[in-house]
């Protein structure tokens, strides 16, 4: 049994999946950017969804980013807490791969190009210095 979570971007979600990737528990709470208010409990509700305990968990994934500070940051403490404190295994994933290999799943796509955009006020660019 494996937990994954993300609180990354605008949103907070939690999954419970068994050793052959089925979900059994899977619950997203989006647009508030309140993660640290949400996360807790909706562990707590995948987990007894799916009528287990944390002792039941064999590891822990989360969404390493790249994505917001604050997100990242939220998402990292929650499962170090919960590695240190219940002995277990964190797994983290890129979510530029994990767009890569849905991409791949869903549409055969085998090559993948990533672009970030900085999209700034003309007030902000004229007081950046070159």
């Amino acid at each position: 049994m494996f937990l994954a979570m993300d609180t990354v971007f605008d949103q907070c979600s939690i999954a419970i999946l068994d050793s052959s990737g089925q979900v059994l528990s899977s619950h997203t709470e989006t647009g508030k950017r309140q993660q640290t208010q949400q996360i807790l409990p909706m562990i707590d509700a995948a987990l007894s969804e799916a009528q287990l305990r944390l002792a039941d968990i064999q590891a822990l994934i989360f969404n390493r980013g790249p994505g917001a500070f604050s997100g990242i940051r939220i998402n990292t403490a929650v499962v170090q807490a919960l590695s240190v404190a219940h002995d277990l295994p964190c797994v983290s994933v890129s979510s530029l791969q994990a767009i890569a290999q849905c991409a791949y799943q869903k549409y055969g796509l085998t090559h993948l190009y990533s672009a970030l955009m900085l999209v700034c006020s003309k007030s902000t660019l004229d007081s950046m210095s070159w």
